[in-house]
C-alpha cells in the first residue's frame, strides 16, 4: 500500500526522446570496467570496493559472492567473472559505482520519470508488457528460498516461484532468461529480475509542478537519510512491485543484493 502512495498525486509528464539500454548492465561489463579503472581502486577484506579519488574514498560495490558474481585476485589486482554469472545483471553496486559505469560508457543514469514512461509504455499500460498481471513465467519474481516463519525477515519477501534446488545467486536470472517480461519497445526486465535504481533522490511523494516537464529530482532535495529511487520489482520480490507505477527507494550509499541498474541517454 505504502507504495502505491509514494505514486502521489497522478500528474502528466512531457518527456523528450531519450535511450534506454535493452537489459540491465551485467557482471561481465562490469567487470570490464573495474579492471579498467583497477589503479584507482581498494578493495578490502570485506570486499567492499572504493574509488579512491582526490577527495577521498567512495564506496562504489561489493563483491559479496553470496548473490554477486564479480570475484576479485589480491595476487593479481584484478577481477573477473564467477562462472555462470556473466549475462547476469550486476548488483550490490552503489548509486556512485552505477553514475561512475554510465559516465564511462557515454551514458548516465535514467530518470525516474524514463523509466516509467518505458515500463508503462508511455502510460498507457500496467505493466511492461500490458495489463495481464504478472506471473511466474513472464517474469523473474519471488524466487527466494522459503523461510523459517521465525524469520522476521520472511514478511518483507515473496518465494511463490522458488525453484527447488537453486542455490544462493542461482535465483538471479541471466538478462536474457524471460523474453515475456518487455515493453513494446523490446527493453527487457523492467518488472523483476533485480530492481533498479534511478538518478532521482527520493521524495515521499512527487513535487507539484505547473508543467512537468522531464522531471527529476536532484541532489540537493535528497532526504537526510540520502536515499535514491528504485524501481520494479526482482527474484526477491513479490509482483505487486511489478507495476509500473510503483515506487521504493534505497540508501545511496549502501549495496543491496538485489538492486542493479541500467543506463540511459539523451
Amino acid at each position: 500500500r505504502e507504495a502505491f502512495e509514494r505514486a502521489q498525486p497522478v500528474h502528466k509528464v512531457r518527456q523528450r526522446k531519450f535511450f534506454l539500454e535493452r537489459t540491465e548492465v551485467i557482471n561481465f561489463n562490469f567487470a570490464r570496467y573495474l579492471n579498467g579503472r583497477h589503479q584507482e581502486l581498494v578493495v578490502t577484506k570485506d570486499l567492499d570496493v572504493f574509488f579512491n579519488g582526490p577527495t577521498g574514498k567512495v564506496l562504489v560495490a561489493n563483491l559479496d559472492p553470496y548473490y554477486g558474481g564479480i570475484s576479485y585476485s589480491k595476487a593479481t589486482r584484478s577481477f573477473a567473472v564467477r562462472p555462470g554469472a556473466a549475462d547476469k545483471p550486476v548488483v550490490q553496486v552503489t548509486h556512485e559505482g552505477a553514475t561512475r559505469y554510465c559516465a564511462w560508457r557515454g551514458r548516465r543514469l535514467p530518470t525516474e520519470a524514463e523509466w516509467e514512461y518505458a515500463a508503462s509504455n508511455g502510460g498507457t499500460t500496467e505493466f511492461p508488457w500490458g495489463n495481464q498481471a504478472p506471473d511466474c513465467n513472464r517474469a523473474a519474481l519471488a524466487r527466494l528460498e522459503p523461510v523459517s516463519k521465525k524469520n522476521k525477515v520472511a514478511a518483507d519477501y515473496d518465494s511463490r516461484c522458488y525453484v527447488v534446488g537453486s542455490k544462493a545467486g542461482g535465483v538471479i536470472p541471466s538478462v536474457n532468461a524471460t523474453p515475456g517480461d518487455r515493453n513494446a519497445q523490446g527493453v527487457q526486465n523492467l518488472c523483476g529480475g533485480v530492481e533498479e535504481m534511478v538518478a532521482d533522490c527520493f521524495v515521499g511523494k512527487y513535487q507539484e509542478c505547473a508543467e512537468c516537464k522531464d522531471p527529476k529530482v536532484d541532489d540537493g532535495l535528497c532526504n537526510a537519510e540520502r536515499q535514491r529511487v528504485v524501481r520494479g520489482s526482482s527474484f526477491a520480490l513479490g509482483s505487486a512491485q511489478c507495476h509500473a507505477t510503483v515506487r521504493s527507494r534505497w540508501p545511496e550509499s549502501k549495496p543491496a543484493a538485489s538492486v542493479g541498474f541500467r543506463c540511459a541517454a539523451d
